[in-house]
C-alpha cells in the first residue's frame, strides 16, 4: 500500500513538471532577449505589439500578452525586464 501511494506522488510531481515546461516552451519558442530602446522605435518609452512584432517577426500575440503585466496593451520597460528575468533572457548583444 505504501508502495502505491508514494508510486501516485511521484507520478503527480512528474506530470506538474512535465506540464510546467512544455507550457513555458510553448509560450518561450524563441529567444526574446532584445534590449527595449531598440524595440521600442517610436522612442514613446513604450512597446507596442506592432513595435513587437516588427523586432520580433517570429512572436505570437501570446509573447506580447505575458509580457504586458498591467494589460494596458502597451510593454513598458519595467514590465519588459522582468518578462526577460522570469523566462531568463540576458541581454541581446
Amino acid at each position: 500500500m505504501r508502495g502505491i501511494i508514494i508510486f501516485i506522488g511521484l507520478s503527480l510531481v512528474l506530470f506538474s513538471y512535465i506540464g510546467c515546461v512544455h507550457h513555458t516552451q510553448d509560450i518561450e519558442k524563441h529567444d526574446f532577449s532584445g534590449h527595449f530602446g531598440d524595440i521600442d522605435t517610436d522612442g514613446d518609452e513604450s512597446v507596442n505589439w506592432e513595435e513587437f512584432k516588427k523586432y520580433f517577426s517570429h512572436a505570437e500575440k501570446k509573447v506580447f500578452i505575458k509580457a504586458d503585466s498591467n494589460g494596458d496593451e502597451l510593454i513598458d520597460h519595467d514590465e519588459w525586464h522582468k518578462y526577460k528575468e522570469k523566462y531568463g533572457y540576458g541581454h541581446k548583444e
